[in-house]
């Protein structure tokens, strides 16, 4: 009858409109949602991006809520690395500049003091006694460890500026683990 009706067609009314209301609710969780996950995506890949060295990743957080200030704060630690991986770098260079510098520095005086020990070892300046050979002998051994001080020292340059050129050889894996 008419009253059926009526309570039939408010139940449906009811119906669609609870249908509505809980799809609007689902948009707009999903809105809200996003809005929330989104920097915080946007902020794990940028820190990804750091592991790899970019630190240029953009962030495009802009809002001023709480995320915000958490993208604000993370670009500030990402600059504040960045400049002490420059700085790092630098220092890095310094000390590979030095290293080269110091080994020509040692060579150049190295070779003078073992040319005059092989001349005065040879006679050249007059005779030598016994013990004075002893004494350039251990002058030899000390110029020799030293020529080789240096050598390690502009390889390690050369290594550090990945530089030095790849030398090959055959060897027998015998006499290398002997």
């Amino acid at each position: 009858d008419q009253e059926t009706l009526i309570v039939k067609r408010i139940g449906f009314d009811l119906y669609v409109a609870g249908a509505a209301v809980a799809l609007l609710a689902l948009a707009l969780g999903l809105v809200i949602a996003s809005g929330i996950t989104r920097p915080i995506r946007r902020i794990v890949q940028a820190a990804n991006e750091m592991r790899v060295g970019n630190y240029e990743f953009p962030l495009h957080v802009r809002s001023r809520d709480e995320m915000g200030t958490l993208a604000a704060d993370f670009e500030a630690m990402r600059e504040a690395q960045r400049h002490e991986i420059d700085r790092l770098e630098e220092i890095d260079r310094m000390k590979s500049n030095f290293i080269a510098i110091a080994s020509h520095e040692i060579i150049t005086p190295v070779t003078t003091i073992r040319a005059y020990a092989d001349m005065i070892a040879e006679g050249a300046l007059g005779d030598v006694a016994p013990k004075q050979r002893e004494g350039l002998s251990a002058i030899r051994r000390g110029a020799d460890i030293l020529t080789r001080l240096a050598r390690d020292l502009t390889n390690m340059s050369l290594i550090d500026r990945r530089e030095l050129p790849a030398k090959f050889e055959s060897h027998d894996v015998g006499d290398v683990v002997e």
